[in-house]
């Protein structure tokens, strides 16, 4: 039996809320995308997806008890379907979207601090063998994690 260390369930906590937010895009009658998947995950039938990815954690003191971790997590709305005309604005639009949801709720459900986006970045993606048009947004998460001095 595995047990999950506590730095383990702050940074997927961060993950998960994040997800949980852009995966409304994929319920419902007005769905704009097939489904959100992490990085090592495959699209499979799917023709369009939001591709979540947490990056590298800076970690900083803040306060005499308190680090704040800075996690970065890539939001890539990616789609199979290259040759239809304006796929990319098309792309663009849905990611706004994903932009929105976020910033709807800035403190991810009081999961972190706050998420602030970083760059966004339209085009085209090579994924193994595959190219796909996309948009990649990068987001900063804030959490703050208390220690104690013994």
């Amino acid at each position: 039996m595995s047990i999950q260390s506590d730095y383990s369930k702050l940074y997927e906590g961060v993950l998960e809320a994040f997800k949980a937010k852009i995966e409304e895009l994929a319920t419902g009658e007005d769905k704009i995308i097939d489904k959100v998947i992490e990085g090592e995950e495959e699209m499979g039938e799917s023709d369009r997806v939001c591709m979540v990815l947490a990056g590298p954690d800076d970690i900083v003191v803040s306060g005499t008890r308190n680090f704040e971790h800075r996690i970065t997590i890539y939001a890539s709305y990616m789609s199979r379907d290259i040759k239809t005309d304006g796929i990319l604005k098309k792309l663009r639009d849905i990611a706004g979207q994903g932009y929105a949801k976020i910033m709807s709720d800035i403190k991810l459900g009081g999961e972190v601090m706050i998420i602030f986006p970083r760059r966004v970045e339209p085009g085209f993606i090579v994924f193994g063998e595959q190219v796909y048009v996309g948009v990649l947004q990068t987001w900063e998460a804030r959490k703050r994690e208390g220690f104690s001095v013994t």
